[in-house]
């Protein structure tokens, strides 16, 4: 509050100005007196004091007319000011205090004091200093203020105003004007050239007066609060006058008040892993603003800080309810784990932000196949266990395999070949490669791995051969692949199963013994390994007896010029006397020999007996027993056949077939022509059908042309 002034006489007869505290009149006089001492109402003497109220005039002179006027400036009911001028507008103000402030500059000047029952302003305050006096030059009006009393003008301000037409300047400080999240505070300043008056402000948009529209106050200055009516926009308009009535021009501020951030909601979340590509997110917000923002990391409320990305949708206003499909380029990201954030003010520049985590991730999973452990044989059951690792930040997302021919394949993280693993996997029997990868959250794709096994029981052996000699079969087979061992089982009627008689056998022949000579024996043979046992081959049958010697030709020589030979071979207990043993040849397909050549030689247990072209080299020449033109003038195509006691022993190829240039096997290195061919070591006696299919990978194993090395000698077995 300010202080109101009045004209009046002190003791000594001079007119001075007293001040009173005027909110309303009994705390105005409940203030002074608790200063000044006397009740309310009465003075030092107990006589009654003017009663100061609006619209009061006091009589300060004595001559019986009231020289000035307490006003209520600000509408509040009480008083406030003083008019010294008698002009309607407040010149001074006063507060409960006692101070006067005669300037509007907010400062004391003067002090009130109560003496008796006069009412006195005193330059310093509880009455100490001098009593000032009002002067009247002899115009009317009071013109200035003497300070010492000597009689001269120490303050002309009182003058001044009454020649002043220089309107005041008003102005603010604190919060300008704009958009906030909150409630400001604003200060409305008023300033004059001589004294400035009261402040007059609106925040309805209307124009403020100080008639009777917007809030009017003391000077020097107002402190309001804007917004705090809740959010909208808000139009502070505000004038001040002087003391001399100049009104300042009225002043406008808009102020838009938004608390309200925002709410940010994703249709479809940005993509979660990304290797490469853009990433893709649906978003709207419920609110329009002006900008949007969107950076990878950062902290800040306003995301001012973080690292831009690049992509589509990246900045721009913001519809309200509208969705926004915004594509972040991955080479914008940064390996690993990207904290994108989404911002979007309100109208105060209070932001909402919703934060995506985005995983970029260009390492390639590993894809382990863990079991089988390695190309087998394994039992039929045998699990596929198969296992992901991903060195990336995204992490394995699954796996995929196949069995037979082609790769498993992802389009992105979707399986589009194959079949999806998620637990241990029983495998099929059979003999294939498996094939697996795997994918990562991002998409990326490991590198096929594969590995080739076979699952479940061994097939069944194949080209099982019999051949009868005394009191036993000598069986042949093709050898299985991993096999471990063999079983023959064997019987006097066909049908043989496992039920019958057997033998085991390490490799793929075996010697039956303890036969009985003239009874038919029926055989088959199952292969063994890890995986199983195969079922039975096919059955072959042969009719042991005591007839003619177990000879047969061990090894056959066809080389350059007249490079030709034939072993023959005893694998029987005992010396046999060859005599009635005949080698014939069928020369290009004949169905009768062409020639013979009668043998007559004795030849040992388990001994070769070498026969040789008359004109074979002398290397060859070393190793033979015997030399001949006519049979011994055999080429690759000619058939070849040991017989004795009108019996055929062996034969080499097919009696009544030409087979072109030879019988032969190429991707063995198998021929009749330009070769050696060596009787395999588990066959143990010949091939007793001269009109079969000669099969020369059955029973042969090749040698280059001209291998004689081992001639007169043959390895077995068995």
């Amino acid at each position: 509050m300010k202080s109101a002034g009045m004209k009046i006489l002190s003791a000594s007869g001079v007119l001075v100005l007293a001040a009173i505290s005027c909110s309303k009149p009994q705390e105005l006089s409940s203030a002074l007196l608790s200063l000044l001492g006397p009740e309310p109402g009465n003075g030092n003497d107990g006589k009654s004091l003017p009663i100061i109220a609006p619209g009061i005039s006091i009589d300060i002179d004595g001559d019986g007319e009231n020289d000035i006027s307490f006003l209520d400036s600000t509408g509040s009911g009480s008083a406030d000011s003083i008019t010294a001028l008698q002009t309607g507008y407040p010149q001074w103000f006063f507060s409960s205090d006692g101070s006067i402030d005669t300037d509007g500059d907010g400062d004391a000047d003067y002090y009130f004091c109560v003496e008796g029952t006069d009412y006195r302003i005193m330059t310093g305050p509880d009455c100490t200093g001098s009593a000032i006096q009002l002067i009247d030059s002899g115009d009317g009006y009071f013109d200035g203020i003497d300070s010492n009393l000597d009689g001269i003008i120490d303050d002309h301000s009182l003058a001044h105003i009454q020649v002043d037409s220089t309107a005041p300047e008003v102005s603010l400080s604190g919060s300008g004007p704009g958009s906030y999240a909150s409630a400001q505070s604003v200060i409305i300043q008023c300033t004059d050239n001589i004294a400035a008056s009261n402040i007059s402000f609106t925040t309805d948009n209307t124009d403020p007066n100080f008639t009777g529209n917007g809030t009017v106050t003391i000077p020097p200055s107002t402190s309001l609060n804007i917004g705090t009516a809740g959010d909208g926009t808000y139009y502070l308009k505000y004038i001040c006058r002087d003391a001399a009535g100049n009104s300042s021009p009225v002043q406008t501020a808009v102020y838009t008040i938004d608390s309200q951030v925002p709410n940010i909601t994703f249709n479809a979340s940005c993509t979660s892993y990304v290797s490469a590509g853009d990433v893709t997110c649906k978003w709207q917000s419920d609110r329009s603003a002006n900008a949007r923002i969107i950076k990878n990391g950062g902290t800040a409320d306003d995301c001012s800080d973080g690292s831009p990305v690049t992509g589509t949708q990246i900045s721009g206003p913001v519809p309200a309810n509208t969705e926004i499909t915004t594509t972040i380029s991955t080479a914008s990201l940064e390996s690993g784990l990207n904290s994108v954030r989404f911002c979007v003010p309100n109208s105060a520049g209070l932001y909402a932000i919703a934060t995506q985590e985005i995983i970029k991730d260009s390492e390639v999973p590993a894809t382990v196949i863990d079991a089988p452990s390695g190309p087998g044989p394994f039992p039929g059951g045998t699990s596929l266990t198969l296992s992901c690792s991903d060195s990336g930040e995204s992490g394995c997302l699954a796996i995929a395999y196949t069995f037979y021919g082609s790769d498993p394949e992802f389009s992105g993280t979707a399986l589009t070949n194959g079949s999806s693993y998620a637990n241990s996997v029983a495998l099929p029997d059979g003999s294939y490669t498996i094939k697996a990868r795997s994918v990562d959250r991002a998409g990326n794709s490991s590198p096929v791995v594969t590995r080739s096994v076979y699952i479940g029981a061994p097939p069944a052996p194949t080209n099982l051969s019999a051949t009868a000699s005394n009191g036993q079969v000598t069986l042949g087979w093709d050898s299985v692949d991993n096999a471990t061992g063999y079983t023959v089982y064997y019987a006097t009627a066909s049908g043989v199963d496992t039920s019958d008689s057997s033998q085991a056998s390490a490799s793929n022949f075996a010697t039956i013994t303890g036969l009985t000579n003239g009874i038919t024996y029926y055989f088959v043979v199952t292969a063994t390994h890890a995986g199983g046992t195969s079922p039975v081959s096919t059955e072959a049958s042969a009719l042991p007896s005591a007839g003619p010697p177990p000879l047969f030709f061990s090894e056959y020589v066809e080389g350059t010029a007249n490079n030709k030979a034939l072993e023959i071979f005893n694998p029987g207990a005992g010396t046999l006397d060859m005599t009635g043993c005949s080698i014939h040849a069928y020369m290009s397909g004949a169905a009768t020999a062409s020639f013979s050549f009668s043998l007559t030689n004795s030849i040992n247990s388990m001994d070769t007996y070498v026969l040789c072209h008359s004109s074979a080299s002398a290397t060859l020449s070393t190793y033979c027993d015997a030399f001949t033109s006519t049979v011994m003038n055999f080429n690759g195509d000619d058939a070849l056949e040991l017989e004795c006691a009108g019996q055929t022993l062996d034969v080499i190829g097919q009696i009544g077939l030409d087979p072109g240039n030879a019988w032969s096997a190429f991707l063995a290195g198998l021929s009749t022509q330009d070769r050696t061919i060596r009787r395999k070591c588990a066959v143990s006696s010949g091939d007793s059908n001269g009109a079969d299919l000669f099969d020369i990978t059955v029973q042969w194993d090749p040698y280059s042309i001209d291998t004689f090395a081992d001639l007169g000698s043959h390895t077995t077995c068995y």
